[in-house]
């Protein structure tokens, strides 16, 4: 897991202070990302400090994805600047990356300035929204055995089913809350939340999987990447405590052409991994 001690606001407005002519600045290529923890970010601001300060270390800019460990926020935070010498009174001279700007985005490159978008861009990196404590759930059969050629309609009693079979009053679960949901031939996908009392309470979020974990279309079809390669790393990890009382851990790699690794444990039991095109923003 990778993660980066905050520095104080002082040393970090001399990293970002005013930029040096004669040099253009570096933006975000498709394909750049980077992922790194920041258990303490609770702001939009706390994750662009620490996406700017993880630029100035590494010495270029990108797309950085700092997921909240302790909290269930996470943020895509696109850093540029450009590449200065300063050299001392001996001429012996040094070269550094200077930040210049940074701003919050979705996965998608739309701009993300709110608490409201941190928190959807951590349910789409886990899958999960996870204030509600609901770790994959199990469709029952009765309603659906298959993501495949399903219809939302059929599905979503489904998952208010499985709810209530785990002790929670799918009333109680606010709109917006994406679950990751089950089939009994091993494929899984998303939902999300969009109403509380019409009859269609949950709606597919287009993420789904085959029973390997690689994406999948509705119609089961493969999902194909489309990012192109480009630079990448990192690791982050969220966890919590659901109604059961079970610990639940969601393990995420990144990798090349901004493929995503998610591995989820429930009690140091895993249940298994799913792979995803995290979009390069």
């Amino acid at each position: 897991m990778l993660k980066l001690r905050a520095r104080s606001a002082a040393l970090f407005g001399f990293i970002v202070a005013a930029a040096i002519c004669g040099f253009a600045p570096q933006s975000a290529q498709a394909g750049n990302i980077y992922t790194l923890q920041c258990s303490w970010c609770t702001t939009v601001n706390d994750f662009k400090g620490q996406a700017g300060f993880a630029a100035a270390q590494r010495g270029h800019g990108g797309t950085f994805q700092v997921v909240g460990g302790d909290n269930a926020l996470s943020a895509y935070i696109r850093v540029s600047g450009q590449h200065a010498t300063t050299c001392d009174s001996n001429g012996e001279c040094r070269s550094y990356f200077r930040v210049l700007s940074m701003t919050s985005v979705t996965s998608g490159g739309s701009p993300a300035g709110t608490a409201a978008d941190l928190s959807r861009n951590d349910a789409e990196i886990f899958g999960t929204s996870r204030p509600q404590r609901i770790p994959p759930i199990a469709l029952p059969t009765a309603y659906q055995s298959s993501i495949i050629n399903s219809l939302d309609e059929e599905i979503g009693p489904g998952i208010n089913a499985a709810l209530v079979a785990k002790g929670i009053n799918p009333g109680s679960i606010p709109v917006g809350t994406v679950v990751k949901v089950m089939f009994a031939d091993g494929t899984s996908a998303t939902f999300i939340k969009i109403s509380g009392s019409s009859s269609l309470q949950w709606e597919w979020t287009g993420d789904a999987w085959d029973a390997n974990g690689n994406p999948i279309n509705r119609n089961g079809t493969p999902k194909t990447n489309p990012n192109v390669g480009g630079f990448f790393g990192g690791s982050a990890e969220g966890s919590f405590v659901d109604r059961e009382g079970a610990n639940v851990v969601y393990s995420m790699t990144t990798s090349s052409k901004c493929i995503k690794i998610v591995t989820i444990s429930v009690n140091g039991i895993r249940w298994g991994s799913w792979l995803g095109w995290t979009s390069c923003p």
